[in-house]
């Protein structure tokens, strides 16, 4: 049986395992700065991966964050569903994102999600009811965010209940038939224009 994750000795916990996290970190920094009353614990989980020269302990330092963020290596799917539900919120601000699983994931864990406004992640999260979701990647904008969860936790909480209805509905099963119906309906579109077209 897997180790529980810890519950983190913060008042508002965040843990991203996306990429981009020196958005995050900014982020924080900048919210930490506005408001010294939040105290934030950053939890980084995953290998640091993109480019060469990206150093997550310089820009943690550099934003004098070295005491509110942690990075942690990969873990299991038991552990990070531990991780994901100790948050008091998941944070993706990612460039890209093709279907939004690890935002899924999170939601499945009763933790709400703020995510970038990008690809899958648009569907993924339902803005305002499982998380928030923000447009770009201006540090402010993701501060703001933040910042809106933590001073309305009982918003925090029903997004929690309402992430983890929706991960629930969100599932291999219930995506593959979501998917089925969609090239059913795309087919049977498609074979009514070519019967028009023969005609």
């Amino acid at each position: 049986m897997p180790t529980p994750a810890p519950r983190l000795p913060s008042w508002f916990r965040i843990t991203t395992p996306a990429p981009n996290r020196s958005i995050l970190i900014r982020a924080a920094a900048l919210l930490r700065r506005r408001r010294p009353d939040i105290d934030l614990k950053l939890t980084v989980l995953g290998a640091l991966s993109g480019a060469r020269d990206f150093d997550l302990d310089a820009i943690v330092t550099a934003e004098g964050m070295d005491d509110a963020v942690t990075h942690h290596p990969p873990v299991g799917a038991p552990e990070l569903a531990s991780w994901y539900r100790s948050a008091d919120v998941v944070v993706m601000p990612s460039y890209s994102e093709s279907f939004g699983l690890v935002a899924l994931e999170a939601q499945a864990c009763g933790t709400p999600v703020v995510a970038t406004r990008v690809g899958g992640l648009g569907s993924a999260v339902i803005d305002g009811r499982s998380g928030l979701l923000v447009d770009g990647h201006h540090a402010a904008d993701w501060a703001d965010a933040l910042e809106a969860l933590h001073d309305d936790p009982a918003t925090r909480h029903n997004m929690g209940i309402d992430a983890a209805i929706h991960g629930a509905n969100s599932g291999w099963q219930r995506t593959a038939a979501v998917t089925l119906d969609s090239y059913h309906t795309a087919a049977v579109q498609r074979l009514g224009r070519l019967a028009v077209l023969a005609g």
